[in-house]
C-alpha cells in the first residue's frame, strides 16, 4: 500500500480526480435520507492524507491547483446565485443584518476561546473558516499569514461545522 501511496503522491493531478470520484460516490450514500454531498470529498482527502501519512507518504496538492479550484468554486457561485443576491439584498434585509450579527458574534467568541485555549490567530481563524464550511476564508486567511497552519484548525471545525447543519 505504501507504493500506491507515493505513487498518488508523486502524481498529484491523478490524486486530485482520484479524491473527487471517490468523495462523489462517498457523498452520494444516504443515511436516514441525508447525505454528504459534495463535503464528502474533502473527507475522503482527509482520511486518505492521515492514511499516507501514517505510511510515511505526504501528499500536497500544488498551492497552484488550489487557487485555481477555489476561483472556479467561487464562479460558479456568483453565477448560480449572483441575480438572486441582489434581489434578496431589496426584500430580505433583516435576515441579512441578523446574519452578519451572527458571524460578529461568532468571530468574536473565536478570537476569545482561541486565545483562551493557547491558540495562534491563524489557527483560530482557520477554525472560525471550517466552522462556518467557508473555503474562500480558509484561502484569505492563508493568503494574509503567508502560512498553512490555518489549515489545521479549518479540517478540525469542518467536520463539525457540516454536523452541526445536517443535524439541525
Amino acid at each position: 500500500m505504501h507504493a500506491v501511496m507515493k505513487f498518488l503522491a508523486d502524481e498529484p493531478i491523478l490524486l486530485i480526480f482520484l479524491l473527487i470520484g471517490l468523495g462523489s460516490i462517498v457523498g452520494r450514500i444516504k443515511a436516514k435520507g441525508v447525505s454528504l454531498g459534495s463535503s464528502a470529498v474533502l473527507f475522503v482527502a482527509i482520511a486518505l492524507s492521515a492514511w499516507a501519512h501514517a505510511l510515511g507518504v505526504t501528499m500536497e496538492i500544488p498551492e497552484v491547483v488550489g487557487t485555481m479550484g477555489l476561483a472556479l468554486f467561487t464562479f460558479a457561485v456568483g453565477i448560480i446565485s449572483g441575480a438572486n443576491f441582489f434581489a434578496s439584498l431589496r426584500k430580505g434585509w433583516r435576515p441579512i443584518l441578523t446574519m452578519v450579527g451572527v458571524l460578529i458574534v461568532g468571530a468574536g467568541l473565536a478570537y476569545v476561546v482561541g486565545r483562551a485555549l493557547g491558540l495562534s490567530e491563524a489557527v483560530t481563524a482557520g477554525t472560525f473558516a471550517g466552522a462556518i464550511t467557508n473555503t474562500p476564508a480558509l484561502a484569505a486567511v492563508r493568503a494574509v499569514t503567508g502560512s498553512d497552519t490555518p489549515t489545521v484548525g479549518y479540517a478540525v471545525a469542518y467536520v463539525y461545522g457540516v454536523a452541526g447543519m445536517l443535524i439541525f
